[in-house]
C-alpha cells in the first residue's frame, strides 16, 4: 500500500534551486513513499495525477496478453511520468526499489509540466520519451545494451563519475530491451571482456571506456 509521508513542502526542499522552483504547487501535492516492487498505479487506471521521483526508481511497464511484460522506461529522481493527455494511465508503475515520490493532481499537470521546462532536462524526460523503450527490437544485442548503458549514465550523471548504480534487477534491464536474461548476463560479460565495463556486481557498473561505449551504441564498430 501507499504511504502518505510528511507535508511535500518539506520534501521539496530537499531538492534546493528545484525545490523551490516547485514552490508553487506545494499546496497540491503528496508526498508517497513506495516499496520495492510496489505499483503506484496500474495501466487503464484512471490518471488523477501526475508523479515526480524524489527518491529511488520507477518502472513504466505493460503486460501482454501471453503473459510477458515489457517495460518501456526507468524513471529516475527528477523525472516525472504518468498520463498528461487522456483519461487512462498508459502503463503500470511499479518501484524498482524504495522509492519516494510527490504526485500532483492532473488540473494543476500542465502548468507544472510548462515550469518544469525552465528546470534541468532531466525534469521532464518521460514526458516526451518513455515510448523510447519499445524502439529497439532491429539492434544488436550489445547495441541495445550499450545505449541502454549511456544513456541510463547520462541521465544520472554517471558519465562524469564513471560509477554507474543500477537499481533495477537483470531480467528487468532484459524486459525493457527485448531481450532473454541468458541474453543479457552474456552481453554483459562480452562488454566486460572488451573493457568497457566493470561489473562492480548485481546494481553497480564501472564505466571503463565511455568513448567505446558511445561508439558502440551508435552502431559502430566496437560491436
Amino acid at each position: 500500500m501507499l504511504t502518505l509521508l510528511e507535508p511535500p513542502q518539506a520534501a521539496l526542499r530537499l531538492h534546493g534551486s528545484a525545490g523551490e522552483s516547485l514552490s508553487g504547487f506545494q499546496d497540491y501535492a503528496l508526498m508517497l513513499s513506495c516499496a520495492r516492487g510496489e505499483a503506484v498505479y496500474h495501466e487503464a487506471d484512471a490518471a488523477h495525477h501526475l508523479y515526480r521521483v524524489l527518491s529511488g526508481m520507477v518502472r513504466l511497464c505493460r503486460h501482454t496478453a501471453d503473459g510477458h511484460r515489457r517495460i518501456a522506461e526507468f524513471a529516475l529522481p527528477g523525472d516525472l511520468f504518468g498520463a498528461l493527455h487522456g483519461q487512462r494511465q498508459d502503463y503500470t508503475a511499479e518501484a524498482v526499489c524504495n522509492s519516494r515520490l510527490v504526485a500532483y493532481p492532473r488540473q494543476h499537470a500542465n502548468g507544472l509540466a510548462g515550469h518544469q521546462l525552465h528546470m534541468t532536462g532531466s525534469a521532464v524526460h518521460l514526458l516526451t520519451t518513455q515510448q523510447h523503450g519499445f524502439a529497439m527490437a532491429s539492434r544488436s544485442a550489445r547495441v541495445r545494451m550499450a545505449a541502454f548503458l549511456l544513456r541510463l549514465a547520462e541521465r544520472s550523471g554517471a558519465v562524469e563519475t564513471g560509477h554507474l548504480d543500477l537499481a533495477m534487477e537483470r531480467q528487468d534491464i532484459a524486459d525493457h530491451l527485448g531481450l532473454t536474461l541468458e541474453a543479457v548476463y552474456r552481453t554483459l560479460h562480452l562488454l566486460a571482456l572488451a573493457r568497457i565495463i566493470l561489473i562492480g556486481g548485481p546494481h553497480r557498473i564501472l564505466l571503463q571506456n565511455v568513448e567505446a561505449l558511445c561508439e558502440l551504441a551508435e552502431g559502430g564498430a566496437t560491436q
